[in-house]
């Protein structure tokens, strides 16, 4: 029982503070702004499907430009002629609470009227990443709040400092050379009878030998051939032909 009439006591307290917030709202505290308008995509037709402009080509297109109001004041983009995806990139720095709502307006530039494309507001302290409403398909505006600058410590004045009694300066001391050693006297070894060199022997130099000229090689001995036996001599006259006689023949 105890702790639900806590928890009721609790939320009055709390609605009774919105309820203050709300209705006195400049008890909240003011806040610095940077607002900068990025870009946006507009939709190629109106709501009733009709061209922005008349013409032909990139002249049926929109002339479009944003504005938008904050805390009583109005701030205008540049206009961007004959394009759907206009981009601005314009910065503003602006004093508001963070319960104030921003009121965009994106229009069609024209001569007579300017052409409403979309609008719509938000908190300017939960500015989302991209809006869009009516026949803007996206609208890109950052909203970044700037830190207030820190209070600078007041500076502490500094004391007199007594000025420091000078020294005298110390007599220095003279540092004593140390003592050489003394090097212990090696004792003198007696030298050694010099032993008597035996007188060299001259060399006699050796003659050359000569050179001994190699033998020249014998030719082998070429075999005689045997001798033919010589036929005998034919005789060189022909027997005489003796004529044969013709046999007679008998008559008949």
């Amino acid at each position: 029982m105890l702790l639900f009439r806590s928890l009721r006591w609790l939320l009055c307290v709390v609605v009774f503070a919105a309820s203050v917030s709300y209705a006195c709202p400049s008890y909240a505290q003011t806040e610095t702004y940077l607002v900068t308008v990025v870009d946006a995509q507009i939709a190629p037709l109106k709501q009733n499907k009709r061209r922005w402009d008349g013409g032909f080509g990139k002249m049926t297109l929109p002339d479009v430009f944003v504005q938008f109001e904050v805390g009583g004041k109005r701030y205008r983009t540049t206009v961007i002629n004959n394009t759907l995806l206009p981009s601005w990139k314009i910065t503003w720095t602006l004093q508001a609470r963070p319960d104030e709502r921003i009121y965009i307006k994106v229009l069609d530039k024209d001569l007579s009227d300017n052409d409403l494309i979309g609008e719509g507001d938000v908190l300017i302290g939960q500015m989302p990443p991209k809006l869009f409403f009516g026949q803007v398909l996206s609208l890109r505006i950052t909203v970044e709040k700037v830190s207030p600058p820190k209070p600078v410590k007041p500076i502490v004045p500094v004391m007199p400092v007594k000025p420091v009694v000078p020294v005298k300066p110390a007599v220095p001391v003279v540092p004593v050379k140390p003592a050489v050693p003394v090097k212990p006297v090696v004792p003198v070894v007696p030298v050694k009878p010099a032993v008597p060199v035996k007188p060299v022997v001259p060399v006699v130099p050796v003659k050359p030998v000569v050179p001994v000229k190699p033998v020249m090689p014998v030719k082998p001995v070429i075999p005689v051939k045997p001798v033919m036996p010589v036929k005998p001599e034919q005789p060189t006259t022909k027997p005489a032909m003796v004529p044969m006689s013709r046999p007679v023949s008998s008559p008949k």
